[in-house]
């Protein structure tokens, strides 16, 4: 929209003010970026809210297209997903709780994002602070690396000593077994040593009594909270001349009690898709063309990712009192139109 009639729509039209904002634009470069982050890599959160005012004024989101954009920039290259909003459905995600703070829930949207961030930052500050037995250190201190170092392969993948020991009846065979298989094969893989230490403290804190027995293992260092996660999802406008469409996928985690709790990953390529009998869309991703395949992976602190979730909330906010107004007016509006024809009709 003209800066004009953006002004004239709020009934704040002056030509002085058109040409302060005509100047104040053009030094803007990224209107829409929330907020950017960069080290080594650079991650960026972009705006893309819209209203709507057609069927449902006063829902003001447009349920259909509002989203926020998450960029993770690596090696020269770009990859990018969308977080939906589903504004509409705001209240009913907030309602039901017991499916909002499923802690391995895949899917989500902006608020299940947000919402899942609060309670996962008290989660990891009350881990931080939580004291052991003996009143020491808390769990994430003593015997850090039990909770926080995982297997990188084979059937324990992606979990921890502490959290083996805690969840699996048969637990210690399974390490023990792990650690003689890493043992022999040290010399030719002197990285083994970090995860035979790992092995062999949370055996001791097992020992010992302190490897939070009692304590659901979520609670431990490096349980894995589910932020938001969305499979293959193709955008058919963005559409090569081979007929292959831009698709992406990713998740953010939160990893309890670790220096960087929050990852934020990112996989984009172009692939076919094809079109289901229901309608809906399916991603040949067998096909997809390697060349475009683009992955970002971004690891961050708890304060810098709450000072994300609070851009986003703040952006809502004021997207929400600056469209309210109009909202609010046009539903009004609406609602005397049809009282009048309903009246007309009764008469």
């Amino acid at each position: 929209m003209e800066i004009k009639k953006l002004l004239e729509l709020f009934g704040l039209f002056t030509s002085k003010l058109e040409n302060m904002l005509k100047k104040a634009v053009r030094k803007i470069k990224n209107p829409m970026q929330l907020k950017v982050t960069v080290q080594n890599k650079t991650f960026i959160v972009e705006s893309a809210i819209s209203a709507s005012f057609k069927e449902n004024p006063l829902g003001i989101y447009d349920e259909t297209f509002s989203r926020y954009i998450f960029y993770v920039l690596q090696d020269g290259k770009q990859a990018r997903m969308n977080v939906p909003l589903e504004g509409n459905n705001i209240p009913d995600v907030i309602m039901k709780r017991g499916e909002t703070f499923k802690e391995k829930e895949e899917g989500g949207n902006v608020i299940t994002m947000l919402l899942r961030s609060v309670y996962a930052y008290i989660r990891h500050i009350h881990l931080l602070n939580t004291p052991t037995k003996d009143g020491g250190e808390g769990a994430a201190d003593k015997g850090k690396i039990a909770y926080e170092t995982r297997f990188k392969a084979g059937h324990l993948k992606d979990r921890t000593p502490a959290e083996i020991l805690l969840e699996d009846d048969d637990g210690e065979k399974k390490l023990r077994t792990q650690r003689d298989f890493l043992a022999d094969n040290l010399k030719k893989y002197p990285r083994n040593k970090g995860l035979i230490d790992a092995i062999d403290m949370a055996l001791k804190l097992a020992e010992e009594g302190s490897l939070e027995k009692g304590a659901p293992s979520a609670a431990s260092t490096g349980a894995v909270i589910k932020l938001f996660s969305v499979g293959l999802r193709p955008l058919q406008r963005k559409r090569r001349d081979d007929g292959k469409c831009f698709v992406y996928t990713g998740h953010i985690n939160w990893r309890l009690g670790e220096e960087n709790p929050v990852e934020v990953e990112i996989e984009n390529f172009y692939a076919p898709v094809e079109k289901r009998e229901n309608g809906t869309l399916r991603v040949l991703a067998s096909k997809k063309d390697p060349k475009s395949y683009v992955k970002g992976v971004f690891n961050m602190p708890a304060s810098l990712w709450m000072s994300y979730v609070y851009r986003i909330a703040m952006d809502m906010r004021l997207f929400e009192n600056n469209n309210g107004l109009m909202a609010r007016l046009l539903a009004e509006c609406a609602d005397a139109y049809q009282r009048q024809a309903w009246e007309a009709t009764e008469e």
